[in-house]
């Protein structure tokens, strides 16, 4: 990429320098490389302040004049309150309170520490002023040069001819420098200002700008963000240039310009809010002509939390964007991309000890935009519900009560009223080792069909008795030498009964069949979703056994296996499904395994009895000895649906390079979904990484995207942010800080 090319690209570095405006997070693991360095001078740990705190001079010689200029010499230390100078030579003037040093100076406060050629330092009004300065911060883990150093009261300090880096290297091999000619750090607004300040790194400037302004701390402040980076196939070179907006403690927003070569410039803005009992932020993009979609685009997201006193939330997702595309075109992760509905959501919930209530508005607008309108989902305006229960612990009975109402509506098609009502009674017997537990519901819907588009709807029910016996025990023993080992045996058995109801006439508004798994064996209702209670007389036998630890009482192996006997025939199903007909379910197995040396292992699978095959299954396997160093094997399969592998992985190759990489592919369709390969070289005080991803669209084509990142340790970053995208896309790399 030449300058000449791209003089944009040069435009926008040197305009994200005039303000860093959040000092990065300062984390221990980002420093791991770095030797220990010792500190010029450490402070006296001490809080007095300096007003009130006596001053002491100690030296292995002096001469002493009561109102005159004493001299020291010989280790002379200085101390007042929080404050220590340290020389070879001092006067000290009792009149003035002045003291100054030759030699070899030293210098600290809770803020800064030092070395000197020669300075002094004015007691009386807190001054000080030195020469010829190595100094460091090691709250920032910074350190530099200045060729005068003048500090105030340890709330101030002025740096003249300044250099700062947070690299440990001898100062010839330093890979980046920022350099200033003259550097304000108030500690008392936590806020730096700098002149004339460029960057440079190995040996070559980077960046220039006149005027900078920078936090001391982690708190925020308004200023430009290093730019973000990327090359698209389809998008070309994208740029982003945030400038952030510290508006208040409990508010901010992020005003993003963001330049896309092929398409034009988008202006992106979020703004968070902070307030007592609410939280969330709004999320905005707009490209106001769309080169090669000859169209304006664009997105507007909500998403927030408000809490009204002790009992009362309520939570708000509202989506929109422009067209079905807008996620394929500019989306950055396969989720993005892969996102099929705009989910619009407001839900007030209720919650006591016992039970919760809500009232929830919610639409579910499709993206696809050849799904046809029979097969898009119904608004849900509003669903109104509780659930209640009334534990008495002293008898064992329990009284529960649950209620859904539901209005729904959908363009071109006829709306409804649905109103279901499941009170409900269970008593709980049992021991320290045995559990029986029998539950009998009762389930009344009401429907009225097309209640607000024709007076004259058709009115629909359907009531259904529901009986349930949840049964289990618990058995344990020691194993191995003094019992080191814990194993359980917990078999479980559950009997349900519904009688059939007659339901083709009820149409299907929001209720599904899940695929089977060890939740659905112990469900009173084969479908999510009160559109079809289905008929039951069936047993479900399970059981599980864990090995623990004894000592740390760490699980090292969990197995389950459970299977669903029925009875009779299922008759009542969803529209275009037949009956079901067989004696038995699949088999439902899941094993959890900690294999020791950082290896973990886990599989669900379903398996059919009559065919001999899987239904379905997963298996993972991952190996991790660190946070940065970690496989993944993964293997998803579901019949007529999904057959997938998943490799990723992160591992460093010496103690500075690493790979990391991620390949998913579907064996059902033979085609790769995604891909992600990247390089990464880390030192003491500077990272680089490299990566390449290219992932499946919406519309079938291929996504490919380049990402470069140049991190600065203690600075900032140059180009895009690649830690979220690497744990995202490899399970179990890095953490929150990184």
């Amino acid at each position: 990429m030449s300058p000449g090319r791209h003089p944009l690209l040069l435009f926008c570095l040197l305009l994200s320098a005039t303000a860093a405006a959040q000092a990065p997070p300062i984390h221990p693991h980002q420093f791991a490389l770095c030797p220990i360095n010792p500190l010029l001078a450490p402070a006296p740990a001490t809080t007095t302040t300096n007003a009130r705190a006596p001053l002491i001079i100690e030296a292995d010689r002096s001469i002493l004049h009561r109102r005159g200029t004493s001299l020291f010499s010989g280790n002379v230390v200085a101390t007042q309150g929080n404050k220590r100078l340290w020389a070879d030579l001092l006067r000290y003037d009792q009149a003035s309170r002045l003291a100054s040093g030759r030699g070899y100076i030293r210098y600290a406060d809770p803020f800064l520490q030092l070395t000197a050629t020669h300075g002094s330092y004015d007691f009386a009004t807190d001054r000080g002023n030195f020469f010829n300065n190595q100094y460091q911060i090691p709250s920032r883990h910074g350190h530099g040069t200045a060729a005068r150093i003048e500090t105030y009261k340890s709330r101030q300090s002025r740096l003249f001819k300044f250099t700062y880096t947070t690299c440990t290297c001898p100062s010839r091999k330093v890979a980046w420098r920022l350099h200033a000619g003259r550097v304000l750090l108030d500690n008392t607004t936590e806020v730096g200002f700098a002149h004339n300040v460029w960057v440079s790194f190995k040996g070559v400037p980077i960046l220039w700008t006149p005027y900078l302004s920078f936090p001391l701390t982690n708190r925020r402040k308004s200023g430009f963000l290093f730019p973000s980076l990327s090359q698209n196939s389809t998008n070309g070179l994208d740029i982003e240039i945030p400038y952030y907006w510290n508006i208040a403690p409990n508010m901010d927003m992020t005003l993003t310009p963001r330049v896309i070569t092929h398409r034009g410039i988008m202006f992106m803005n979020t703004y968070r809010y902070l307030f007592p009992g609410t939280r969330g932020q709004f999320h905005f993009t707009y490209l106001p002509h769309d080169r090669v979609a000859e169209r304006s685009r664009g997105l507007a997201q909500l998403a927030g939390t408000t809490r009204l006193g002790s009992h009362w939330r309520i939570n708000t997702s509202l989506e929109y964007v422009s067209d079905p595309y807008y996620f394929e075109n500019f989306g950055t992760s396969l989720r993005q991309v892969s996102q099929t509905y705009q989910r619009r959501l407001v839900i007030a919930t209720y919650r006591v000890p016992a039970g919760s209530a809500f009232i929830m508005l919610e639409d579910l607008a499709p993206l696809d935009p050849t799904l046809p309108a029979s097969a898009r989902p119904y608004r849900k305006l509003p669903e109104i519900g509780f659930n209640f229960a009334w534990p008495d612990y002293r008898t064992g009975l329990t009284v529960g009560l649950g209620n859904d109402f539901t209005h729904f509506q959908a363009p071109a098609r006829p709306g409804a009223l649905r109103d279901v009502l499941t009170p409900s009674i269970s008593q709980h017997f049992g021991g320290a080792s045995w559990y029986l537990t029998p539950r009998l519901a009762y389930q009344e819907a009401h429907y009225n069909l097309d209640a607000f588009g024709n007076q004259t709807g058709t009115t629909l029910n359907r009531s259904a008795a529901i009986f349930s016996l949840a049964s289990g025990l618990d058995f344990e023993r020691s194993l191995g030498k003094q019992g080191w080992l814990t194993q359980t045996l917990e078999p479980e058995a559950f009997y349900l009964y519904v009688p059939y109801r007659n339901q083709t006439a009820i149409p299907v508004f929001d209720t599904y069949q899940p695929p089977l798994d060890f939740q659905q064996l112990f469900a009173a209702n084969r479908f999510v979703g009160p559109d079809r209670l289905g008929d039951a007389n069936q047993l479900t036998l399970a059981l599980h056994s864990r090995f623990i630890n004894s000592k740390t009482g760490n699980e090292m192996l969990a197995l389950g296996l459970g299977q669903i006997l029925y009875f009779r025939n299922r008759e009542v199903t969803l529209p275009g499904q037949a009956p079901g007909t067989t004696a038995r379910s699949d088999y439902v197995g899941e094993v959890t395994a900690n294999l020791g040396n950082h290896l973990f292992a886990r599989g669900v699978a379903d398996y059919n009895p009559y065919n001999h095959r899987f239904d379905q299954g997963y298996v993972s396997l991952q190996y991790r000895p660190n946070a940065y160093q970690v496989l993944n094997l993964g293997y998803l399969y579901r019949s007529g649906q999904l057959d997938q592998t998943d490799i990723s992985f992160a591992w460093p190759i010496t103690a500075h390079w690493s790979l990391f990489g991620r390949w998913n592919y579907s064996l059902r369709d033979h085609q790769t979904i995604e891909t992600l390969g990247g390089l990464q070289y880390n030192t003491c005080c500077w990272r680089f990484r490299i990566a390449q991803r290219r992932f499946v669209t919406f519309s079938g084509s291929g996504n490919s995207t380049i990402f470069f990142e140049l991190q600065l340790k203690g600075l900032g970053s140059l180009g895009n942010r690649l830690s979220g995208l690497l744990r995202d896309d490899i399970y179990g790399y890095g953490n929150a800080n990184d």
